[in-house]
Order: C-alpha cells, then structure tokens, then sequence
C-alpha cells in the first residue's frame, strides 16, 4: 500500500478523492472570508436549523451505537463508527462507518428519520463505508499508542487524530525526529498520514483585580512582555470556595506563585495525573475573580461566561490566546485526539481547524475556548493546550473534563 508524507496541502486536496472518502475540504470551494472572519464555504454552519440539523443526528448516531462522551476511540472503532465528517461541497452530515460494520441495524434508516424532523433546508445526512476496516485501524492505534515503532517514538512530539474524511490518521510530527516519523509511515503505510511540521504544547497583558479569563500569566512577578502562558475560565474550587482561573499543567507546578505581568493572581495548585491530564489551577482567597473572558482584538473585547457547551464535529468555536487573541469561526474535527511528547500522552482531546490558517502560537496554552452567545455572552467549551501542522490544528480540553479532574466548578456569574 502507499502511504502518504504531507508536504503540500493544497497539492494534496487537488488529488481526487476515493468513494470511500470525502473531499470535505476541496480547493475549488471559496474560502475568501465573510463576516468575522468565517470562510465562506463554512457558511451553511452558522444557520440554526443546520446546526439542530447536525447535532440530532450525531446525537441519534451515538444513542444506536451505545456511545457517550466518555467513549474512547477504541470503543467509538470496536461499535463500528470512523467518524462524521461535515460535506462542505453538498451540505451532507456523513457518518461514516467500518466496512464490516456497514449494516448497523436500523442505523441509516433511523438517520434518515431523524433527518426528515428538522427543517434545514439544503442540508443532509448519509452513511458510507470508510476506507480501512476497523480492526486496522484499532491495530494502528495500538501502534500508535505503544510509541515502540522506532528508539525515538517515546521520547517525540507528536499528536494524531482519525480522520473521518479517509479513515486514516493524521499525525503530525516534530521535525526534530524525521527517523521516527519515517519509521511510522513505514509501520502503518496507508494507514496514516504523516506532516512532519510544528507540534507540541503551547507555553493581555497585565491583567488586575478582578482578574479575567484569558490574561497573560507567569510564574513570579514580571512584566508584560515576558507572560508564558494563558489563563483559562474563571472557577471556584469546589472543597473550600477559593476562586481562580484554570491553565495548562505544562505551565506551572503546584505551589508556584502567579502573576499577571506585575499583578499577583494566586498560587498554581491541584495538578496531577500529568500527562494525560494537562491542566492545573491558580486559586487565591484574597484575589477577585469575574465570569469574564478577554476577546480582543474586537467587538467585543469581553464576554461574560453563562455557562457550558458540549461540542460536535461541525460546530464553529473561538479561542483567545495571549499571543493569537480571540480567534472565532474555527471548526470542530474531532473530539477524541491525542498529544503525546516525552512526558507521555494526553487524550481525548478536542480538535479544530480553519482553512488552513495559523490559529495559535507559544504563549496561548491554556486559553479559554468558547462558543459566542449574542453580543456580550459566551459559553465555555474548553482550554487550549497545544497544536499540530504548524498552528493549523488546535488541541484542547473540555470544560467538563477539566472541571471533574480539578475539582472545581466554571464561574457563571
């Protein structure tokens, strides 16, 4: 089988598209921005009747195939289930399936049902077998998982998700260890795809009493220019009341004293567990804390937080970072993603990207990752952690994720 090493996107989006995959992100789409920064072909998936249209019938599909949120990618393949992909070309929700498990009982015909009971014109649902079985691709993961396919997989950079648009994961990887990626693609041929570009975690500016979401913050006292990392939502632990905001765990250890440029914040606590879960807490009892969120560099440059968001493949979020700001309109690959690096792997991670444009930099870990409600309002969805093909992708956690491991509950008002 031939396996594929990305060098150039676009060249690679021209190639046609086999019947077992779907070409959701051809060249000939207009990808010229419209409003806020959305490209035009990602349009049809601001429409509220679309989005109902797009969550019923996921939802539907995990109700048939006994999946939760908590479901792992081996579990999510083991049921039969690649993937959804969003069809920008013809507006279709595809839910693609293992070829052995291409006659789910009753699941296409249930889809079909559910499709006919939302008024969202223009938009569909289909079913179609993907391009490798599921058990490859559950050996691959397994590969992947081992780190033992080369003497520097354990200790590399890299980050992969399963790809519902050729059933194939996409990894990218640190180009400090090309063997090792090479070695990859040579172990799983035309099971992966393989971009050996930046990945890896990623570690507003003097942010003052009460502190916000998305600020600048360092461990001990500095000054604007020299912020690590970015604070995530506002949150109260749960054991004694003590407010603070969330982070990235690569970014501090517990006991370390934060700041805000030169304005003190509180002390970073509560981690454990690194890596596979990649979040800690920076909690004071004297410090005040706001349900607020910076959003710069427009319109507006605050939202209030009102509560939480549980996303789906499709939806369009935002994320602020210290260095990239509020960034919007980025689209949600998956949700079950992997960052690993030499402390091990994180898991379960939320995936985006939007037209292939940089969307985060060093600096903007941690960042809160929200989905906008009118004017002023957002909803939490998750923290920004790290990224993958040179800042393309974005990774991160979920709020609930993050709010269960922590102990401590979103600040809401």
């Amino acid at each position: 089988m031939l396996a594929v090493l990305l060098g150039d996107t676009a060249q690679a989006a021209a190639i046609a598209a086999p019947a077992c995959s779907v070409d959701s992100r051809p060249v000939t789409l207009d990808g010229s921005l419209v409003a806020d920064e959305l490209p035009r072909y990602e349009a049809w998936l601001t429409d509220a009747n679309a989005i109902e249209f797009n969550h019923r019938i996921q939802a539907d599909r995990d109700a048939a195939l006994n999946l939760t949120p908590a479901t792992s990618l081996t579990e999510q393949l083991s049921s039969g289930l690649i993937g959804t992909v969003l069809d920008h070309t013809t507006q279709t929700v595809v839910t693609v399936l293992a070829p052995e498990f291409r006659d789910v009982p009753g699941l296409r015909k249930r889809l079909s049902a559910t499709a006919g009971g939302v008024r969202a014109v223009g938009v569909k649902t289909r079913t179609m077998v993907g391009c490798h079985s599921a058990a490859d691709l559950l050996r691959a993961e397994k590969v992947l998982d081992g780190r033992a396919w080369h003497a520097d997989a354990a200790k590399a950079t890299f980050s992969y998700g399963l790809d519902a648009r050729d059933s194939r994961f996409h990894v990218g990887f640190d180009p400090r260890y090309p063997e090792a990626a090479e070695a990859l693609r040579q172990a799983l041929g035309d099971l992966v795809v393989v971009d050996v570009d930046q990945v890896g975690r990623e570690g507003r500016l003097d942010d003052g009493e009460p502190h916000f979401g998305g600020s600048g913050i360092r461990a001990g006292v500095g000054t604007t220019a020299n912020n690590t990392c970015t604070a995530g939502f506002t949150v109260r632990r749960n054991s004694d009341g003590a407010k603070g905001v969330v982070t990235a765990g690569h970014c501090f250890t517990n006991g370390q004293s934060v700041y805000s440029g030169p304005q003190y914040v509180g002390v970073a606590s509560g981690e454990y567990g690194y890596p596979d879960f990649d979040m800690i807490a920076v909690l004071s009892s004297t410090e005040t804390f706001d349900n607020v969120i910076h959003s710069d560099p427009c319109c507006p440059v605050q939202r209030n937080i009102i509560g939480r968001y549980n996303p789906r493949i499709g939806d369009l979020f935002c994320q602020s970072g210290m260095k990239t700001r509020a960034t919007c309109n980025i689209e949600v690959l998956d949700l079950l993603d992997k960052l690993c690096d030499a402390d091990g792997c994180t898991t379960g991670l939320m995936s985006g990207w939007r037209n292939n444009e940089v969307l985060s930099q060093g600096g903007d870990s941690g960042a809160p990752v929200y989905l906008r409600s009118g004017s002023t309002n957002a909803y939490a969805i998750g923290m920004h952690l790290g990224s993958r093909n040179a800042n393309t992708v974005v990774l991160s956690h979920r709020i609930a994720t993050t709010e269960g491991h922590l102990g401590v509950t979103l600040l809401t008002a």
